[in-house]
């Protein structure tokens, strides 16, 4: 980089670095874990497995995780605004449901997949939706693909997406699906690598984490702290980081100031945060929370609801606002690739050297050079043998010819090149080949450099 005010950016943002790897401790990370007492919902019940979602600002409780019939229909919403409830139309559906998923809400309508039958616990296909302002409930708007409960769900780009569950008392499934909530279709993803029953479900960065949950062989029961992450773009998993305990999690996912968070109840309330530049959780509060066991968590703005709950079943209704915040890194525009690669796309024949050469900018525009950063950007490749199909991430068959580091590292000279040798390239298919940073806690590549490179 270049001049005055470049080289005390450089300075700054390391220091900030360093101190978030060095936190003395958890007071300092996250300022308190107050809880304060909220309305009481009007009815008391086991929220955990009820239908939740945050619609035009307000919170929607549907149903009850377990009980009868007449519980597994009722519609309440808090208004934070007014600190206050209402009791709005019960599910059309004289059995009622539980154990449905959360989060799915698009254009201000909440969609409920599958859940259980209160009469007879069976598992169900229904999709049914609540339209919140007008109250009125619109049932069978498609059908699940399989019998479902336990299912987690996210929306992106106004799609829903719906990750695992499982069919009454089944395994976990490892299925996903993306929900058009205009046609009413699902069109199936590639499997997770890891079955899980109410597992959790956010979007960071355009990608989805599915975190936590389940597995079940007949009654016995094996939790999952682990993480897998979806790329919508490339219909494609990776591993995430683990999950910080191997229990029953209530809840996960992101504060609208983009700090994740977990929930955990057995045997006491605890409430972890990740911290994003250390890479770790943090427990930051335990058995503040009095709602007991069952609770569902609802994440509004910058605060955490905790709803219900049960043994016995109870109305309660507390927030908590953790205030942790995670340092953020520098964001760099990468600029290229520079020909034979500006058109984007290269046919591979035989055995050739690609030359992969970009720039790198700072939010001023300036150029980034090797001795600004820690962690030289590296070679992300993607493969799929067609368009449209599964995509795996091939990163470990990066080799240099030349420029470039055996570890996928882009070397720098005037600019950062990469001679990609395509000797280990040698399946028929698309390889997607990007920059992306060295080192996340430190930069993010942002936008970053894309080409495709296909062999046939």
């Amino acid at each position: 980089m270049r001049g005055t005010r470049t080289q005390w950016v450089v300075v700054f943002t390391v220091v900030v670095l360093m101190a978030a790897w060095s936190r003395p401790s958890q007071a300092q990370s996250c300022p308190g874990c107050s809880v304060e007492a909220l309305a009481d919902m009007p009815t008391a019940r086991i929220a955990i497995g009820a239908g939740v979602g945050v619609v035009d600002g307000r919170i929607v409780v549907i149903g009850d995780h377990e009980g009868n019939p007449g519980s597994g229909r009722i519609n309440e919403a808090y208004d934070p605004s007014t600190d206050s409830w209402t009791v709005n139309s019960p599910h059309p559906r004289g059995e009622g449901r539980r154990n449905v998923n959360q989060n799915a809400v698009v254009n201000g309508e909440l969609f409920l997949f599958g859940g259980a039958n209160i009469y007879n616990s069976f598992h169900t296909q229904t999709v049914d939706k609540y339209d919140l302002a007008n109250d009125v409930w619109t049932l069978n708007v498609a059908t699940y693909p399989v019998p479902l409960g336990g299912a987690s769900s996210t929306v992106f780009h106004d799609q829903v997406f719906v990750f695992g569950g499982n069919a009454y008392n089944g395994p976990a499934y490892s299925s996903a699906y993306r929900f058009d909530p205009v046609a009413g279709t699902f069109a199936p993803l590639t499997p997770m690598p890891t079955a899980r029953i109410q597992a959790a479900s956010f979007v960071i960065d355009d990608q989805i984490w599915v975190a936590g949950g389940f597995d079940r062989n007949g009654s016995t029961i094996t939790f999952l702290p682990s993480i897998d992450i979806y790329d919508p773009a490339t219909d494609s998993w990776s591993q995430g980081p683990s999950m910080p305990a191997a229990n029953w999690m209530n809840w996960s996912g992101v504060l609208d100031n983009g700090e994740i968070y977990a929930v955990y109840s057995s045997p006491n309330t605890e409430v972890y945060w990740y911290n994003q530049a250390a890479a770790e959780w943090e427990l930051i509060c335990a058995s503040q929370v009095p709602n007991s066991g069952g609770f569902a968590v609802v994440a509004l703005e910058e605060r955490l609801h905790f709803i219900g709950g049960g043994d016995p079943k109870v109305a309660t209704h507390t927030a908590m606002t953790p205030g942790c915040v995670s340092s953020s890194s520098a964001e760099f525009a990468c600029v290229g690739f520079q020909p034979p690669l500006a058109s984007g796309q290269l046919r591979l024949r035989g055995n050739r050297s690609v030359p992969l050469k970009a720039t790198l900018l700072n939010e001023f525009g300036e150029e980034v050079a090797f001795e600004d950063v820690i962690a030289p950007p590296r070679v992300k490749i993607l493969f799929t043998e067609n368009p449209g199909g599964p995509t795996i991430d091939v990163s470990s068959l990066a080799s240099p010819s030349g420029q470039g580091s055996p570890a996928g590292e882009f070397s720098f000279a005037e600019h950062w090149h990469y001679n990609l040798s395509s000797r280990n390239l040698g399946a028929s298919g698309i390889y997607t080949v990007s920059m992306v940073s060295g080192d996340p806690t430190e930069y993010e590549v942002v936008p970053t450099c894309r080409a495709e490179l296909t062999r046939r």
